[in-house]
């Protein structure tokens, strides 16, 4: 995603010659969250601003995204990394005559093809994710340090960047601040794009693991009304059209033109660069719900509960069995009913192994009350 090769950064006047870099050599992989540490005045500023394209090398070069940045003009370098980049930066840099919603629509500002409606809506959805959603008619001036490196935050996310740096984020905050500042920043890495983009399609659609992994680049449909995905059902072994969130087609649109996905290209691709695999999926998201004490170890998860989930919905929604068949693909309506049924004979099988637990079986919870026990 990054790699810097033999940089040189020399600073020059005519009496004196400072060394801030020399002959740095680094990679930085993708979904990587990396701490650089150093005494002040050691060149991390110095390096985060050229990893940032906003200062060059004296020597050396510069790869971002598996682009090599030593040709770009000004123009082309602003838009690599309003594309590319989030910063964040210790002195905020926040504008305090704009307000926290005006603060943070302003890199999309610079995206032709955004409206301002689409900037309005992208803003407010970035403000709720770090808990600002009840100042955004504030101005900067009105808030507190953290609340303006949380506003800094949201700026830098908006633009949905590939990649987010952050020079010395807590440094002007107390260790409280800093504290929930480094969370927000966590939270953000704790679920990379791919899996949590697989997981929107697993949750809004109930396909099957496989169908999600082998969606391609056409997917996705826009006939004037209505979003639509087209989707290769394995075992019907036929392309179908489901109707997909009018969000999930915008989300998925920026998606593909940002990663450069053609119309035969997998969408989520492996490291092999073929399909991403459902299994990976599933280790990797169980392992980021345990890192991030989403659901304790007993928790097993299963891609395949979605579907069951939504075949309930639906026929909660008086969806008749044969239209949930043939959305579901299956061959025969007895599986679709299986579908249907597993969630209320899913929580009855856990209700049941609850209480059949002694700590809590209700009748002797109560005489123990009432005995005057503590339980």
């Amino acid at each position: 995603m990054i790699t810097l090769t033999n940089l040189e950064k020399v600073y020059r006047t005519k009496e004196i010659e400072t060394v801030a870099l020399e002959n740095v050599n680094l990679t930085v992989d993708k979904g990587e969250f990396l701490s650089i540490m150093g005494p002040s005045g050691c060149g991390k500023s110095t390096l985060l601003n050229i990893m940032g394209l906003l200062d060059q090398p004296t020597r050396g070069t510069v790869e971002i995204a598996g682009v090599q940045t030593a040709s770009m003009d000004d123009k082309q370098l602003a838009a690599f990394r309003n594309k590319t980049l989030g910063f964040v930066f210790q002195s905020f840099h926040l504008i305090n005559s704009l307000n926290v919603l005006d603060n943070v629509e302003l890199p999309l500002l610079y995206r032709p093809h955004v409206s301002a409606k689409e900037r309005r809506e992208a803003a407010i959805s970035v403000l709720e994710k770090v808990g600002l959603s009840h100042r955004m008619r504030h101005f900067p001036t009105q808030l507190s340090g953290g609340q303006c490196q949380r506003v800094a935050i949201a700026r830098a996310i908006i633009g949905n960047p590939e990649i987010i740096l952050a020079d010395e984020p807590t440094g002007n905050l107390d260790s409280k601040m800093g504290a929930e500042v480094m969370e927000i920043l966590h939270k953000l890495y704790a679920f990379p794009l791919v899996p949590r983009l697989i997981f929107l399609h697993l949750w809004c659609t109930g396909l099957r693991i496989s169908e999600v992994c082998t969606l391609k680049g056409d997917a996705y449909y826009w006939d004037g009304e209505d979003a639509w995905l087209k989707v290769y059902q394995i075992k019907m072994k036929a392309d179908k059209m489901i109707p997909i969130p009018l969000v999930m087609y915008r989300i998925m649109r920026k998606y593909i033109e940002r990663e450069h996905i053609r119309p035969k290209d997998y969408i989520f691709k492996g490291k092999d660069g073929g399909a991403y695999r459902g299994t990976t999926f599933r280790q990797e998201f169980q392992q980021y719900c345990d890192k991030n004490g989403i659901a304790d170890g007993s928790y097993i998860f299963k891609t395949h509960d979605y579907r069951h989930t939504l075949a309930t919905q639906f026929y909660d929604e008086d969806v008749s069995i044969q239209t949930i068949r043939d959305y579901l693909g299956h061959f025969s309506e007895e599986m679709t009913k299986q579908y249907v049924d597993f969630m209320p004979k899913r929580i009855e099988k856990a209700s049941d192994t609850y209480f059949k637990k002694p700590e809590n079986d209700l009748a002797s919870t109560i005489k123990a009350k009432k005995r005057g026990e503590r339980k």
